[in-house]
């Protein structure tokens, strides 16, 4: 995701189905925000805030992976098994 994703020649975010660009709440849905998650600036701010956050259900998975491996890393006996997050199927 973009910072200018609202924007067609910039940030190419076509709505799969509509002729149209997504909107700032669906960019923001595609960056795991939660529906509640209430924005309070311009739009332009609120582009930059989506466009250069990172998703969090990848940041959890992410981080839970790197978890079990330095686990793994440190137990020289045994082999823990990577954390089941629920994240990733």
């Amino acid at each position: 995701m973009r910072t200018e994703f609202f924007k067609l020649e910039k940030g190419r975010c076509i709505h799969p189905v509509s002729d149209r660009l997504i909107t700032h709440r669906e960019a923001a849905g595609l960056q795991s925000f939660p529906d509640s998650f209430e924005f309070e600036r311009t739009k332009i701010q609120v582009a930059r805030q989506v466009g250069n956050a990172a998703p969090r259900k990848l940041a959890t998975a992410l981080a839970l992976l790197q978890a079990g491996i330095l686990n793994r890393k440190s137990s020289t006996r045994r082999k823990a098994p990577l954390p089941d997050s629920g994240l990733i199927e």
